[in-house]
């Protein structure tokens, strides 16, 4: 059997005051940023702010608590790529219109008058050229031309359609 270990003096064991001190106001202050996440927490209605205030909240309440470095991450970038040679993607062109296309629907529109939305503009579109149009362009074609003041934009629930500025669309 081993012989039994001495305890150590208490004077080995001992923090000086100024020690003591900083350390109580450090955790003090961790106390009230704590409760001010929590009650900030409490207040929000956006769960993801809730998760956020909660995972701070944990934080400043574990200080020694272990974190991830740059080291447990090899190969990591600071931007947050890793990396690895990517293929290069080109982005498709820019669409091009047929030169008479602005002609082609402002005609349309007066001679035909009544409620235009995406959906006529696209069909307009594929019976002129025989090829589709996307609805965003569509929409803008006719936002461009309600901000001219050619067009009066009518926003209903789930439907916004346009008609010829002054009268009856016609």
């Amino acid at each position: 059997m081993s012989a039994p270990t001495r305890p150590r003096p208490i004077s080995d064991l001992d923090v000086p005051l100024s020690h003591l001190e900083a350390d109580i106001k450090a955790l003090a202050a961790r106390q009230r940023t704590a409760q001010t996440l929590h009650d900030a927490a409490e207040r929000t209605h956006s769960p993801s702010d809730r998760l956020a205030y909660a995972l701070d909240e944990w934080l400043i309440t574990h200080p020694d608590a272990p974190l991830s470095t740059d080291a447990d991450y090899p190969g990591w970038t600071p931007t947050g790529a890793v990396d690895v040679e990517l293929p290069t993607k080109t982005a498709s062109p820019a669409p091009t219109w047929p030169e008479d296309w602005d002609q082609v629907l402002d005609t349309a529109i007066r001679t035909w008058g009544g409620q235009w939305d995406t959906k006529r503009v696209q069909r307009l579109y594929l019976a002129r050229y025989g090829r589709g149009m996307f609805r965003s362009h569509a929409r803008s074609f006719l936002a461009d031309r309600a901000r001219r003041g050619q067009m009066t934009m009518h926003d209903q629930p789930n439907y916004r359609f346009y008609t010829l500025r002054g009268g009856d669309g016609r």
